[in-house]
């Protein structure tokens, strides 16, 4: 594995998890400063930056 994707591999950590009725999420923690830059959902979707959109009208779920 690349040395440097393994170095930062090595600084995530899995937080406590999180309930919610039936939902459960864990964090990941990375345990160091981040240099990248996020902005929300709303923040790209107002900015033009993303689109979500149907597949089509009827739209898909898979079946499984």
């Amino acid at each position: 594995m690349d040395q440097q994707l393994q170095s930062y591999i090595g600084q995530i950590q899995i937080g406590e998890e999180q309930n919610y009725k039936n939902l459960t999420t864990y964090p990941v923690l990375l345990k160091r400063l981040s240099l990248l830059d996020y902005i929300t959902l709303d923040e790209a979707l107002s900015q033009g930056l993303i689109e979500i959109a149907e597949i089509d009208r009827d739209g898909s779920v898979p079946n499984g």
